[in-house]
């Protein structure tokens, strides 16, 4: 799973440490340089900042602090909806990021067969939906469907959901992909 909130904390936290040991580590010795080259107190501090900045350098690069986090494999699934005879169900998935992404949409009965298996090239802030049942085409639905929607990028660049409609086309029951 891909926990992005976490992994950004603990660069936060592991930053902040290291800030904290460093400052205390380079101001105690800027401190003695000081008395010892007899310098001043702005020197004192200028050195300090120098070796601090160096040293957070290297250990941001060490830890990877500050880097983006490479786009992955994603899998967002719907909770199951009960789609009764002569409603339809479909799968909905909007963009929502700055690029056109690849995904596939598969519209899952839970008892093992797909029902409908598309890729489909979404771009950037549109909405795309496919589905099965009477809405759809002639092949009839009934029982317990889930949408499942993989691309490589991340969790939050796309919202999709699984819709159940009436004949009428009514949207009688929705659920979010998590």
């Amino acid at each position: 799973m891909n926990f992005p909130r976490v992994g950004r904390l603990r660069a936060r936290m592991a930053s902040v440490v290291v800030i904290t040991v460093a400052s205390l580590f380079v101001g105690g010795m800027g401190m003695v340089s000081l008395r010892a080259a007899g310098g001043t107190p702005f020197d004192a501090i200028m050195q300090s900042l120098n070796a601090m900045s160096t040293s957070l350098a290297a250990i941001s690069n060490t830890l990877g602090v500050g880097t983006d986090p490479e786009p992955q494999e994603v899998k967002l699934s719907t909770g199951s909806v009960y789609v009764d005879a002569g409603q339809s169900a479909s799968c909905v998935l909007q963009n929502g990021s700055d690029h056109e992404i690849e995904v596939g949409f598969r519209l899952v009965d839970i008892f093992g067969p797909i029902r409908v298996d598309e890729t489909l090239l979404i771009p950037s802030g549109v909405g795309m939906n496919f589905g099965a049942g009477p809405a759809y085409g002639p092949d009839p639905v009934e029982g317990f469907f889930r949408c499942e929607f993989t691309f490589t990028g991340f969790a939050n660049d796309v919202r999709g959901t699984v819709n159940v409609h009436d004949p009428g086309l009514a949207i009688t029951v929705t659920a979010d992909a998590r």
